[in-house]
């Protein structure tokens, strides 16, 4: 990859003068990106007035005055260009942002809406007074137990207002919350906890038992059982007595159910709300995995407010009264920040129901006046599902949003099909971003509606550099390494300095670009487009092959509704092999053997005739209904690596099918 696309004129120049070129070209990027963080802060504010002049294709000429088109990029390089301007809000883009803690936000944000529903859990509706009284009443209860600034406080808690509570109340006592999954190995749970000392675990009924023997050799000196129907509706109350009856408190000295907590704190004096301190840490939430192992990822306020700030800028405007399903785990940043922060901060109600499940996702979305539907894949895949769709309809669904596993086209138009047909007109969009970057780095939005591929538009003061392999800065269209800089990032990786260190890229200007391990590219009009993970490839006769680049031709036949394309050794020797879901049940390889043969023969002739290479045509082949679902809600890649049974064999020589092998 080269850093810029030649012009034709210049095709005949030696591949030295070439080199020297491309080097001189660079140079001048670097000097031009050090003028930028010299400048002081005034002309730091007319320079981005003058990006944005370009970007929405005016500009004013600072001779004369007169303004005229002006389309051409500044220097060809999105990082620099930033030609996402042209979508955001001028007057918000440089509205000064205050400087406060997440719950100083809530509660400033909400004085005049105290009436009105913050949380709607199973049927009760929890209004922002009785919000703001339960966070200053779990306050008040952790202060007893002698909680404060700067002590870390482990929940093992997600999609019930507990949470939302215990969030808030990390952020008015100057704490921080360690939003520990279950599923975390002893070791790392063990180490996590310990590296911060902390005292407190807050956990629900049901996930007390899978991790009660992991605390064993932990710090943790008190523990607060939540039942998980606690604050749910009075006449599910019976069954909230029940699940409480099941966890039972044995050890009286270290556990407590939470209703008693919070009564046992009431006398106790009310601690004043710790003010706002830049990069003070308000959480631990964790990473699903996909690159390899679990990590702690330890954000500020500053992470969050960040976030949630921008969104107004890029017309994604959240108003009270309208309302938010929030059923992305608390212990990911997507979960406190995008479901929980955003909707509150904004006097919006988050409606929260604990059941990950399909289904129940499309029933909510119909039934409850969902204006805001934030899921993974396999959430939306429950509108797929007629029996969920009889006299239904979705006309409040304004913004149907996909996160985690990217969703397909197919998939995309099949649901909005579904959608209109049901009073919605509203199309799928789809963010991305990680919990090493605060959640959102970028989101598609009701203006730049949907395009194959796109990822959307980076959030205000995000800014996207593509690299080459070797750190080489790529122009528009160039497809590399996605670098993300962003005032959302992290502080660090929670009890690990090695991989905190790996993570950034320091620039000559000293500053912090979060190495995604993603690969995409920027158009040039300012939107991301996501290709897929840098790791997902296979080495096939010693030749480097992105998985991805196989998945995007296989999902071209008008047959297959979804793939994964991973590699599989037999015999010492890597085979690429796809797994396909088809159209129409077809799945039983012995009952439709002809015409899955013909499908997949047509699918590898395509892909030689788009890659003209033996190497990148799978030959194993595995047909099934489903892709398996991990703990972390995303899909199972190492299961999905490590199945043994159900493949066929179908050999590929010089663009022709050579033969079937059971």
């Amino acid at each position: 990859m080269t850093t810029k696309e030649l012009k034709p004129w210049e095709e005949e120049i030696s591949v030295e003068e070439k080199i020297k070129r491309i080097e001189k070209q660079r140079r001048e990027i670097d000097e031009l990106k050090t003028w930028e963080v010299n400048l002081s802060d005034e002309d730091k504010i007319k320079r981005e007035e003058y990006k944005f002049n370009v970007a929405i294709g005016k500009y004013i000429d600072p001779k004369t005055g007169e303004e005229y088109d002006y389309c051409a990029p500044l220097v060809g390089y999105p990082s620099i260009d930033k030609p996402q301007l042209k979508y955001y809000n001028r007057e918000k883009y440089f509205e000064e942002k205050p400087k406060r803690t997440v719950t100083d936000q809530l509660f400033t944000n909400n004085k005049e809406n105290l009436l009105y529903t913050a949380i709607d859990f199973l049927g009760n509706e929890i209004k922002f007074y009785e919000l703001f009284n339960n966070i200053k009443d779990l306050s008040r209860s952790l202060s007893r137990l002698g909680v404060g600034e700067g002590d870390f406080v482990t929940l093992c808690l997600t999609s019930i207002p507990e949470a939302v509570y215990s969030f808030y109340a990390m952020g008015y006592l100057g704490s921080a919350g360690i939003f520990i999954p279950p599923y975390v190995n002893t070791d790392k749970m063990v180490s996590d906890i310990n590296a911060k000392k902390s005292r407190v675990l807050i956990v629900m009924d049901v996930l007390y038992d899978k991790i009660k023997k992991k605390l064993k050799n932990t710090t943790i000196e008190k523990i607060i059982i939540v039942p998980t129907l606690n604050s749910a509706a009075p006449s599910l109350k019976q069954v909230a007595n029940h699940i409480s009856a099941k966890a039972k408190v044995k050890n009286r000295k270290k556990e407590i159910l939470w209703n008693d907590f919070i009564e046992a704190g009431k006398n106790y004096p009310m601690p004043e709300m710790v003010p706002y301190k830049k990069d003070r840490p308000i959480s631990v939430v964790y990473s699903s995995g996909t690159s390899g192992n679990i990590k702690g990822i330890l954000l500020s306020h500053d992470s969050y407010q960040n976030s949630v700030l921008s969104y107004p800028t890029i017309g994604v405007s959240l108003r009270k009264g309208q309302k938010l399903y929030h059923v992305i785990p608390d212990w990911t940043s997507t979960g406190t920040s995008t479901c929980m922060h955003l909707p509150l901060v904004y006097g919006s109600c988050v409606f929260i129901d604990p059941r990950y499940n399909a289904d129940v996702f499309a029933e909510n979305i119909s039934k409850k006046d969902i204006n805001y539907a934030i899921g993974t894949t396999s959430l939306f895949e429950g509108f797929e599902k007629e029996e969920n769709l009889q006299g239904r309809k979705f006309s409040d669904l304004r913004y149907p949003y996909v996160v985690g596993t990217p969703i397909t086209n197919k998939e995309i138009k099949k649901i909005e099909r579904i959608y209109n047909e049901h009073g919605c007109f509203s199309g799928i969009l789809i963010a991305y971003g990680s919990c090493e970057n605060g959640a959102a780095i970028s989101t598609e939005t009701p203006t730049t509606g949907h395009k194959p591929g796109s990822v959307g538009i980076p959030l205000p003061g995000v800014d996207i550099m593509i690299v080459d392999d070797d750190g080489n800065e790529l122009p528009y269209g160039q497809r590399g390494h996605i670098m993300v800089l962003t005032p959302c990032r992290m502080i660090k990786y929670h009890n690990n300095d090695k991989l905190t260190e790996e993570y950034w890229y320091v620039d000559k200007n000293d500053l912090k670009w979060s190495k995604t391990g993603d690969i995409g590219y920027v158009g040039t009009d300012g939107i991301l487009y996501y290709c897929g993970r840098a790791n997902d490839y296979s080495v096939i006769n010693g030749e480097k092959i992105y998985n991805f680049d196989i998945k995007k031709i296989i999902m071209e036949d008008s047959l297959v509704t979804d793939c994964e394309v991973v590699s599989k050794e037999i015999d010492n020797e890597n085979y690429l092999c796809a797994h396909i879901i088809f159209e129409d049940g077809i799945y039983n390889f012995k009952k439709s053997e002809l015409i899955i043969r013909r499908r997949i023969a047509a699918i590898q002739e395509r892909l030689y005739e788009e890659y003209q290479n033996n190497n990148m045509i799978p030959e194993l082949i595995k047909i099934r209904l489903e892709f398996p679902i991990s703990r972390s809600t995303k899909r199972d890649m190492p299961a999905i690596k490590n199945e043994k049974k159900g493949f066929v064999h179908l050999e590929f020589e010089k663009g022709k099918v050579k033969k079937l092998v059971s």
